[in-house]
Formats: C-alpha cells, sequence, structure tokens
C-alpha cells in the first residue's frame, strides 16, 4: 500500500509523490511501459476479471455473508483457469478484499450476513500466466437511503472523472485534480492515505496515482502506461483506522466508504478501460450493471480519442461478447 497525499504547490510533497516525480519511464526500470502484445495480455485479463463482476451482482443479496462471496469468486477465478492474486499476497487470506459500510478498504471476508441498506466494496485481482488486472465496484445490498446512494454516485463519478483526465501528454496531477473536483462537488471526502498503481507483470508497480492533486503537476503520462484509478470516498471525516487483523481499515468517525477501480492503459490517441466494455461512461450517474442488463446487448470496448483541437469525447468499438462463467497493492488502495 502506497500513502499518498495532495500533490500542490501549498504543501510538501510526501516521499511517494517525491519518488513518484522523479521515476525513469522506459523498458529498464521505475515506469515500465507495456509493448502492443503485453497490453493485450492484460486485456485478456481485464475481460475475465470483468466478467465476475458482472456475475457477482446476482449474488450480493441480503443474507449472503462475504465468505460466501469471497468462497464463490474463488471458485469462478479458477475455472477461468486464473489465480486469484490477492490470497496469500503479503498473508492476505482471502480471494477477495469485502468491505462493507464503514469499512474502506481491505476487509477480511467473514460470516456476517449482508443486511437491506448496507453497501459493500468488491476488491479483486487475479493473473493468467503472469499477467495481473485489477478492479473494485462498490455494490448497494437491495435497497438504501439516498445518503449511501450519494456516497456510491460520489465514489462512481470521481473514478471517471480521472479516467477521463489520463490522457497521454497530461501529468498525473490532472487525474488527482479531476477526482478532487468531483469528490467535492457531492460534498465526499477522499481517503489520501490509498492511491492507484501500475500493474503489470506485478501486482503494485509504479508510477503512484493520487487521488487529489494539482493540474500540471506530476509525472507526464506516456502511452504504453497501464495503471489503476481507485479513489475511495467517505461521507465523513477523511481519517482511519486499522483493526486488529491487520488488514481491515475502517473509518475512524464511522462513515461510510465507497470505491470503484479500473485498470486502463494509456495509447497515444485514446485511453482504454481495460476492466469495463459495456456502454459509454458519459453521463452515468451508478454503474450501469446495477440495473439489470439485457443479456442480448452488444459489448462494446471504450477508448477516448483526443483530436488535434482538444476536443475529448467517446469512441464505441465492436469486441466479442463475454461468455458467462461457469457455475461452480491487495491494490494500493
Amino acid at each position: 500500500m502506497d500513502s499518498a497525499h495532495n500533490i500542490s504547490a501549498r504543501r510538501p510533497l510526501s516521499p511517494a509523490q517525491a519518488r513518484a516525480a522523479r521515476l525513469p519511464v522506459g523498458r529498464g526500470g521505475g515506469i515500465r511501459l507495456k509493448t502492443a502484445v503485453e497490453m493485450q495480455r492484460i486485456r485478456r485479463v481485464s475481460r475475465v476479471l470483468e466478467e465476475l463482476f458482472r456475475e457477482l451482482r446476482a449474488k450480493i443479496v441480503p443474507g449472503v455473508t462475504t465468505e460466501n462471496l469471497s468462497a464463490y469468486c474463488e471458485r469462478c477465478i479458477l475455472a477461468k483457469k486464473a489465480l486469484p492474486a490477492l490470497k496469500g499476497y503479503k498473508g492476505f487470506p482471502a480471494a477477495i478484499c469485502a468491505s462493507v459500510n464503514q469499512t474502506a478498504v481491505h476487509g477480511v471476508p467473514n460470516a456476517t450476513p449482508l443486511a437491506t441498506g448496507d453497501i459493500i466494496t468488491v476488491d479483486i485481482t487475479i493473473s493468467i500466466d503472469g499477467w495481473h488486472s485489477d478492479s473494485a465496484w462498490t455494490y448497494i445490498v437491495g435497497h438504501t437511503g439516498e445518503e449511501k446512494r450519494r456516497l456510491v454516485k460520489a465514489a462512481w463519478k470521481a473514478t471517471v472523472s480521472g479516467i477521463l483526465a489520463a490522457r497521454a501528454g497530461g501529468r498525473l496531477g490532472d487525474i488527482g485534480a479531476a477526482i478532487e473536483h468531483t469528490a467535492k462537488r457531492f460534498g465526499c471526502s477522499i481517503l489520501e492515505d490509498f492511491a492507484g498503481h501500475g500493474i503489470g507483470r506485478m501486482l503494485h508497480e509504479d508510477p503512484i496515482i493520487v487521488h487529489t492533486g494539482t493540474r500540471g503537476v506530476g509525472q507526464p503520462i506516456v502511452p504504453g502506461m497501464v495503471f489503476t484509478i481507485e479513489p475511495i470516498l467517505c461521507l465523513g471525516r477523511p481519517e482511519v483506522l486499522t483493526l486488529e487483523d491487520g488488514w481491515t481499515i475502517i473509518t475512524r468517525d464511522g462513515s461510510p466508504a465507497a470505491q470503484f477501480e479500473h485498470t486502463i492503459a494509456i495509447f497515444r490517441d485514446r485511453t482504454e478501460i481495460m476492466t469495463y466494455t459495456l456502454d459509454n461512461i458519459h453521463g452515468i450517474d451508478l454503474p450501469p450493471f446495477f440495473e439489470r442488463q439485457n443479456s442480448s446487448k452488444s459489448l462494446f470496448n471504450i477508448s477516448f480519442r483526443i483530436r488535434n483541437f482538444g476536443t475529448f469525447f467517446a469512441v464505441w468499438e465492436f469486441a466479442p461478447q463475454i461468455p458467462k462463467p461457469q457455475k461452480t497493492g491487495l491494490s494500493a488502495a
């Protein structure tokens, strides 16, 4: 896990930010740029991970335990000849992180049943042939109140804002600035102790992706980068406590937290969301598969193409339909 604070001229850089600002970029060390072949390998893993998150939506109901969910996810991952990369990572005991309500991150699955009105963030990393992909979704259990819905909406919008700001020719500070602006617009706090990260052969690679910041500041964003954007938002103060298990981190004031994470890849003329291929993310208040999807609907890869005049908009590219699963850095944030 990487600590991170606001990249801003108003206050000193943290050690993590200072390191990120001077990381070399290239094939030899520091930020490892990916080739087209390597991008395809990460894309393959990401499709399996996205498929799992879509199937998981139907499993998150009142009465189910997070232990049940972890066991289900592990069976699905192994059935796809993938590996649950979180299990055993620095001693973590499960295939997923399951963070309910005030648990902000790294929740260890347990035998407590979910209840109507809960929100749960599921964070999963998988690998195939040594290549990793990482994603997290916050789900609403049944129906919940307006405050939690506002939080989930804010977390989704914040991640989308960060993705839209991540384009070749920009700076990593652009991502944090966009996320920070969106969180403030919804009256939510960002947990600044947690950051996104590069990903590829290793679960956690450089660069560090800080979720607050200033536009035009930080490491240049260049083609070949693959990293996660994964801000954690809460309704209260951005302060946390670690429980006795050494993993589970909760908000100090007990306010609920929510998170969406995606693995993205930077190309010269577009940014590809590796872990999200259905529907245009523009204008969506909540993740689309919160509503029942028409199973016959076509799937699309979403990329963002930058024209010379600077306009930024979505381009849809047809992709094969994801098959149904068989029934059977932890992230830096």
